[in-house]
C-alpha cells in the first residue's frame, strides 16, 4: 500500500533510529501482524497497520474540526453593541475566557443550537481580524471605543481552548458594562474590566483586581480560585 506522506514522515523517522537499516532485505524482515522488526530494534510499520488506521481517523477527526471552526469565522457578524440585540434567546453556556497578556472576553454557546457568540471591548483601532492581510486588515480593526461582539471568534476562533469557567444562563440580557458599552479607559475600563464585571453580572462572583487590570492577572487570579475549589492545589 502506498504511504501517504504523513506517514513516510513516521516510518522515516522510526527508521533513522536503525543503524544497520539500509542493509534490511525482505527476508532479513519478517512480517509479524503489522509490523516488522528491523535490526537494532527498529520497528517498521504497515501502511495498513491499526496504528496508521487510527492516525488517519483522528487527522480526519482534527481536519472536520478545523473546517468547521473556519466556517464559523466566515460566518460570524463583528458587531458593536449599538446594533446587537438586548438579549439572547434560549439558554446559553457562558464561559469566562483569557489569553494571557493579550485579551480577555466571554464566549457565549446556545445549548439549543450551538451558536457561538463573543463579547469585550476593545479601543479604538484594535482587535483586527489576523486571517486578513494589508488594507482588509485596517478596515476589520474596531471603528470605535466600546463593547463589542464576535472578534474574537475570528481572531482566536470559536473554540474552547481559553475558557476557564462556565455557567447556565437562560435569555441572557447582553451586558454593556460602563457607559453603557461606549468608550475605553486603558488600565481600568478595558477588556478585563468588562470581562471581571460581565462575570460578576451573570454569576454574582465578584473578583478584586489591582489597579492595573490586566489579562494576566485575571486568568491567575480566576486559575486560582478555580483550582482551589475543585480541590487541584496552586496554578500555575
Amino acid at each position: 500500500m502506498r504511504l501517504s506522506r504523513l506517514r513516510f514522515a513516521v516510518v522515516a523517522s522510526l527508521l533513522a533510529a536503525s543503524k544497520a537499516v539500509a542493509t534490511a532485505t525482505d527476508e532479513a524482515v519478517p512480517r509479524l501482524q503489522g509490523y516488522a522488526t528491523l535490526p537494532e530494534g527498529a520497528v517498521l510499520l504497515d501502511a495498513d497497520s491499526p496504528f496508521f488506521r487510527e492516525l488517519d481517523r483522528r487527522l480526519e477527526e482534527s481536519k472536520q474540526r478545523f473546517e468547521r471552526s473556519q466556517a464559523i469565522r466566515r460566518a460570524a457578524r463583528v458587531l458593536y453593541h449599538a446594533d446587537a440585540p438586548e438579549r439572547l434567546e434560549g439558554r446559553w453556556e457562558i464561559a469566562l475566557c483569557a489569553s494571557p497578556g493579550k485579551h480577555t472576553w466571554l464566549r457565549m454557546q446556545s445549548l439549543q443550537t450551538g451558536e457561538v457568540v463573543t463579547i469585550s471591548r476593545y479601543r479604538k483601532g484594535a482587535g483586527g481580524d489576523p486571517s486578513l492581510d494589508g488594507e482588509a486588515f485596517e478596515r476589520s480593526k474596531a471603528s470605535r471605543s466600546g463593547v463589542w461582539l464576535n472578534r474574537e471568534v475570528k481572531s482566536y476562533g470559536p473554540g474552547r481552548e481559553h475558557v476557564l469557567l462556565t455557567t447556565v444562563v437562560a435569555d441572557p440580557v447582553l451586558y454593556r458594562g460602563q457607559g453603557g458599552g461606549d468608550g475605553h479607559h486603558g488600565i481600568r475600563n478595558n477588556c478585563v474590566t468588562y470581562t471581571r464585571n460581565a462575570w460578576a453580572f451573570y454569576t454574582g462572583v465578584h473578583y478584586d483586581l489591582p489597579v492595573l487590570h490586566s489579562p494576566t492577572t485575571l486568568w491567575h487570579i480566576v486559575r486560582t480560585d478555580r483550582d482551589r475549589r475543585l480541590g487541584l492545589g496552586k496554578a500555575e
